[in-house]
């Protein structure tokens, strides 16, 4: 299965508006069908008031993404994927945050049927 970065805001809007959203207490997952079946595509939106550093965003990005890659196997195609963070972290320790985000976002996958 290929990963694929989403990029254009026009993607991004279409998605938010058109998709299904599940929410957990740090991320939301909002996903909608895709044309094509050989690819999963992936993106987040993490926003300054949440994640005020450039290296905090930086890193749940990485995390989210991560997650994704080395759940390739289990991924089912035809997605396209939103990742949104949802609560301030300013203050959470970057190991809890991390195994806490890649929790969630897999209850999330499964419920959504992102993942197997």
């Amino acid at each position: 299965m290929k990963i694929a970065h989403i990029r254009k805001t026009a993607e991004f809007r279409e998605i938010l508006s058109g998709g299904r959203k599940w929410q957990e207490r740090t991320v939301a997952l909002h996903s909608r069908e895709a044309g094509d079946r050989d690819k999963v595509y992936i993106g987040t939106i993490i926003t300054k008031k949440l994640a005020p550093k450039a290296t905090q965003r930086n890193y749940i990005r990485r995390v989210i993404y991560g997650f994704f890659i080395d759940n390739k196997q289990m991924l089912t195609g035809g997605t396209k994927n939103i990742v949104r963070l949802r609560r301030d972290i300013r203050d959470v320790k970057k190991r809890t945050l991390s195994k806490g985000i890649r929790e969630e976002v897999q209850k999330m996958a499964r419920k959504a049927g992102v993942m197997q």
